[in-house]
C-alpha cells in the first residue's frame, strides 16, 4: 500500500492525541471502506490475538493464536470519533473471549464453501512485536518477515510494524478480486483514512473515497 505523504507521523500523533492504537484506527477505517463499499452498516473483521491467557497452556510450546470476529455497526450520522470509540470498546471486549475457539461461533458450522468461514470474511493483522535480532562473535541474526501472499479470507490488510514508514499490503483472493481492483481498494483505504485522520468530527459517510486530484 502507497500511504499519503506524512501519514504514518499523522496516524502516531492522532494516536497519542485520541489514546487510541494503531489497530484501532485501522479497524475503523478498514470497516467503514468494507461497509461503505458493500452498502452494509453491519460489519465483522477478524482479527488474530495471542492465546496464551489460560494458566493451562503455560509449560507448552508453540504458538497459540485465535481469531476474533469485531463487530462494528456504522451509521451515516456517526463521526469517525464516533467510530473509533466504538472499534475500541469492541476490540477490548473482544479480549474477554479470547480463547473461544471459532468452531464455537455462531455460522460457524454453515455452509462456507471451499476454505472460506462465512462469518469471516475480511482479516486485519497488525504485526506490533518488536523486530528480534541477535550478534554473536561478529555475526549478525535477524528476523525477515515473508508476509504470505496468499489468503483464506477474501480480504487480507496486513501491517508490519506501527511506526513509520508503516508498511503495508492488501491481500486478495484471487478468484474474487482482480490486481487492479485490489489496488483500487487500497488506495481507497488510504484515502478514506487520511481524511479521518485530518478530520476526526466529520461524519463517516461524507469522507470520499477518492483521492485529491478525482475529487
Amino acid at each position: 500500500m502507497v500511504w499519503p505523504d506524512g501519514f504514518a507521523a499523522r496516524l502516531e500523533a492522532f494516536c497519542a492525541r485520541h489514546e487510541v492504537t494503531v489497530f484501532t484506527v485501522l479497524l475503523a477505517g478498514y470497516a467503514l471502506l468494507l461497509g461503505r463499499l458493500a452498502q452494509q452498516e453491519d460489519v465483522i473483521v477478524a482479527a488474530p490475538v495471542a492465546n496464551r491467557t489460560g494458566v493451562d497452556v503455560e509449560p507448552l510450546v508453540g504458538c497459540f493464536i485465535n481469531t476474533l470476529p469485531l463487530r462494528l455497526e456504522l451509521d451515516e450520522d456517526q463521526t469517525f470519533a464516533e467510530l473509533l470509540a466504538r472499534a475500541r470498546e469492541t476490540a477490548t471486549a473482544a479480549q474477554a473471549h479470547g480463547r473461544l475457539p471459532i468452531e464455537r461461533m455462531p455460522l460457524a458450522d454453515a455452509d462456507r464453501g471451499p476454505g472460506r468461514s462465512p462469518l469471516l470474511q475480511a482479516l486485519l493483522v497488525v504485526q506490533n512485536t518488536p523486530p528480534w535480532r541477535a550478534e554473536h562473535r561478529g555475526h549478525r541474526v535477524e528476523v525477515v518477515e515473508q508476509p504470505s501472499p496468499r489468503t483464506h479470507y477474501l480480504l487480507k490488510l496486513e501491517v508490519l510494524g506501527t511506526g513509520a514508514p508503516l508498511p503495508a499490503r492488501l491481500v486478495y483472493a484471487a478468484d474474487a478480486f482482480g490486481a487492479a481492483e485490489a489496488a483500487t481498494l487500497a488506495a481507497q483505504l488510504a484515502t478514506l483514512l487520511d481524511q479521518a485522520l485530518r478530520d476526526p468530527d466529520g461524519y463517516v459517510y461524507d469522507f470520499s473515497l477518492l483521492d485529491s486530484p478525482r475529487r
